[in-house]
């Protein structure tokens, strides 16, 4: 029988990338799910808002995450669901191979983000080749150990590479591009989502010569100014989980419940504030839990590129009145 997981673990990064796209058209309803399995993080990269900028930790920390047996069983109770594991760094997580080893069979793994900082006996550890998206953080690693990590790893997974487009990255986005080509490894490239920093014209006829397919077609859709009411599959067709089992529609959603961060962006908003609370969907831990049986309509600006990857989402007219 075809999985996603077979098709994620061998099909080149780059077919994958040009089919991203297009994957709500071919899985409409295929329950997908971002399990952040931990916060914490070996690195403090300046511009990341899980860890550094704002601290996750601080609302779900190494005391609150649940053992691999505790995973198990809760996911156990979830439709077949196709998973993505990020973090923090997933691989600080004890036993985090073994939980990937005894994910339930129904399930498929369609990828972990991993800065690469774990040693090769850990992921040797796991049984099954898989996607791992591997970040480059300039800011802590020099290129050359960086890339030979990366060519280790490529024996045993199907390995890309993401960068940010900081500023200080622009300058070797092109050499990286080259370089990983010739070794045929995806260079995946991401704007920096920081309403402080607007590119000039000239950065942004660059960047676009690097964004992936789906980055090009988001960039309209991942802007800090669209209060345009949004119908969104998210908790339906998309969840986001965090170490401690509490389950939010979207990763937008969890940094809108928690994020001093994005306050700016809360108070703007042009009609009533939305309840936040809305995103909040419980436990997945609680014997009761449940996916949302309609989509919401969110008219909150959608920050999150994974968000936009995973879930349906239809802008609306101010006054359509749609039953979600």
């Amino acid at each position: 029988m075809f999985k996603i997981t077979d098709f994620r673990a061998y099909v080149p990064n780059g077919m994958k990338h040009l089919l991203k796209p297009y994957f709500r058209n071919l899985f409409p309803n295929q329950l997908v799910a971002l399990i952040w399995i931990t916060f914490r993080c070996n690195y403090r990269c300046s511009y990341c808002n899980i860890v550094t900028n704002f601290n996750f930790g601080t609302v779900s920390g190494k005391e609150t995450e649940r053992t691999v047996d505790d995973w198990v069983k809760a996911l156990e109770n979830l439709p077949p669901t196709l998973f993505y594991f990020a973090g923090g760094e997933p691989f600080l997580y004890p036993g985090f191979p073994e939980l990937l080893n005894r994910l339930p069979s129904k399930h498929s793994l369609i990828g972990v983000v991993s800065n690469a900082t774990a040693k090769m006996e850990v992921y040797r550890r796991i049984e099954k080749k898989i996607a791992l998206n591997i970040s480059f953080h300039r800011e802590f690693i020099e290129e050359e150990p960086f890339i030979k990590k990366v060519e280790e790893l490529s024996s045993i997974c199907n390995v890309s590479v993401n960068i940010v487009a900081t500023r200080e990255n622009m300058s070797v986005l092109r050499h990286l591009q080259e370089y990983f080509k010739n070794k045929q490894i995806t260079l995946h490239v991401d704007r920096l989502l920081d309403d402080s920093v607007i590119y000039t014209p000239e950065e942004e006829k660059f960047l676009d010569s690097f964004l992936s397919i789906e980055r090009l077609k988001q960039h309209d859709q991942l802007a800090y100014n669209d209060y345009q009411p949004k119908l969104c599959g998210a908790g339906v067709n998309y969840i986001n989980i965090m170490p401690a089992g509490e389950v939010y529609t979207c990763a937008g959603g969890m940094e809108y419940a928690h994020s001093p961060l994005v306050k700016n962006i809360l108070d703007h908003q042009p009609e009533e504030h939305f309840d936040t609370n809305e995103f909040k969907m419980g436990n997945i831990f609680d014997p009761g839990f449940s996916l949302n049986k309609k989509r919401i309509v969110c008219p909150l600006p959608c920050r999150a590129a994974c968000d936009r990857d995973f879930t349906t989402f239809k802008r609306l007219k101010t006054d359509s009145k749609v039953a979600a």
